[in-house]
């Protein structure tokens, strides 16, 4: 029992004190390349598509949208194996969650070796300075009270920290949209107002949901991908609040036109997007 104690101390306070996940260098590359998660790729299936083309010389923020329960979708990102790594080899994303992730044993060594770090604006400055691609789910965990099959709605009307980084370091912003990721659970609205308020106080959302069979196993759903135009941001070292604002403006429109222009075609036609 002793000698279980101790390695297992260890390990908390290395999880408590270690700042692993604000930092590069993390990811292991073997694991990125492996093909051992293609089973993920298949079970839904994810799929993904772009209006244009990925330009090697360019840096970029790419916006993951929406949350879901789950964001089965930035895997397209996060392995080299997937069509985005194949296609682009050189993007290499490192993607930025919830810091509340990193607090979990497992879950937290499983998220640094695939890449991801820590959603701190510290964080995002210190990965485009050393000219990293990055993706962003800009709904973050509000969005999963927000999910609901059936409908498409985004946290994204006041989100605009991303904005501010891309005009900070001149890097484009490619919007993104996944149709059918708030489909593959089914939620509930049990202790909504109680739970928005525990979300608010603590900074921790807590979903209630279920997939097949009554468990976290996601339901069997297409999820489709759709990689916009990438919108080109000129280089502002102290942008204004009122050019934050016109190219968040740009970029809500860019995502509204992405939607519109592809819902049709993946079967979401009478669906509309509300962004809050």
């Amino acid at each position: 029992r002793v000698l279980f104690r101790s390695p297992l101390c260890v390990y908390i306070c290395y999880i408590i004190l270690s700042n692993a996940h604000k930092r590069t260098g993390n990811e292991w590359f073997r694991l990125r390349q492996t093909r051992m998660f293609k089973a993920v790729f298949d079970y839904f299936p994810l799929t993904i598509r772009f209006d244009q083309e990925l330009d090697p010389s360019r840096q970029y923020i790419v916006g993951i949208h929406p949350h879901g329960i789950f964001p089965w979708s930035v895997y397209h990102f996060l392995f080299n194996s997937s069509e985005v790594g194949q296609r682009f080899p050189w993007l290499n994303c490192l993607g930025l969650v919830a810091s509340v992730l990193f607090h979990f044993p497992l879950v937290r060594e499983a998220s640094l070796l695939v890449g991801l770090v820590d959603a701190s604006r510290a964080v995002a400055t210190d990965m485009l300075s050393q000219k990293r691609n990055i993706f962003i789910i800009v709904g973050g965990e509000a969005e999963t009270l927000l999910t609901t099959p059936g409908k498409e709605m985004l946290v994204l009307q006041h989100r605009k920290g991303f904005v501010r980084l891309a005009l900070q370091h001149g890097v484009d912003l490619v919007p993104t949209y996944s149709f059918g990721q708030n489909d593959v659970y089914k939620t509930l609205d049990l202790l909504i107002d109680l739970r928005k308020w525990f979300a608010k106080k603590f900074k921790m959302c807590i979903p209630l949901f279920y997939g097949r069979y009554m468990t976290p196993v996601p339901y069997r759903r297409p999820i489709t991908t759709v990689v916009g135009e990438p919108i080109a941001v000129t280089h502002i070292e102290q942008p204004t609040t009122e050019e934050v604002d016109q190219l968040h403006a740009r970029y809500i429109e860019a995502l509204k036109s992405l939607f519109e222009k592809h819902k049709h075609s993946v079967g979401f036609g009478d669906r509309e997007l509300v962004i809050v």
